[in-house]
């Protein structure tokens, strides 16, 4: 006579052994997740960078297209200030005077906008009648400009921006951040 005395479960063992390769996936899934989580995070900073950057260019670029006069001046830090009277107002202010320069003690780029001359530095009961906005650039990872430089072409019809950055609270001859824009002003 055969015998029906057949099992019908796990054994202890292969329970365990379920539980361990289920662990195993978790734990490779989990740290995946955080892998992938880093990588979204400095995507996301790169990102907000470009746009920071898509945004001064472009900004740079309509005020110099919307000029009516252009002014560079070299400054004793070896930076540039960039003046101009400009249509390109982001107050809707008409004909307004743009003033583009480097803050040092900030790192900042700033295009400051008044309807009124703007002079550097600015006189304490002026400072209401000036909209400052702030731009950082990141150049080889580093935010420190070291060096805000404005050239304008032989023929008057282009300027170079030119920015180097610091790394390492040192100058880099190496590393530039450079753009060419057309000049389109009415004299």
């Amino acid at each position: 006579m055969i015998s029906n005395n057949i099992k019908k479960g796990f054994t202890l063992i292969e329970v365990m052994l379920s539980i361990f390769l289920i662990g195993l996936i978790v734990a490779y899934l989990y740290g995946t997740l955080g892998e992938l989580t880093k990588s979204n995070e400095i995507l996301q900073k790169r990102d907000d960078q470009i746009v920071k950057e898509e945004r001064f260019i472009n900004l740079l670029r309509q005020d110099l297209f919307d000029a009516r006069s252009v002014s560079i001046t070299e400054t004793g830090s070896k930076n540039s200030l960039l003046q101009l009277k400009t249509k390109n107002s982001l107050y809707n202010s008409g004909l307004t005077n743009v003033l583009w320069f480097l803050n040092t003690d900030e790192n900042l780029i700033i295009r400051a906008e008044s309807v009124h001359a703007i002079t550097i530095p600015v006189p304490l009961e002026k400072e209401h009648l000036i909209s400052l906005e702030p731009f950082t650039i990141s150049i080889k990872g580093s935010n420190k400009i070291g060096n805000f430089k404005i050239y304008r072409s032989v023929d008057n019809k282009n300027i170079l921006i030119a920015i180097r950055p610091l790394i390492n609270n040192t100058m880099s001859n190496d590393d530039f951040y450079i753009r060419s824009l057309p000049i389109n002003t009415i004299n």
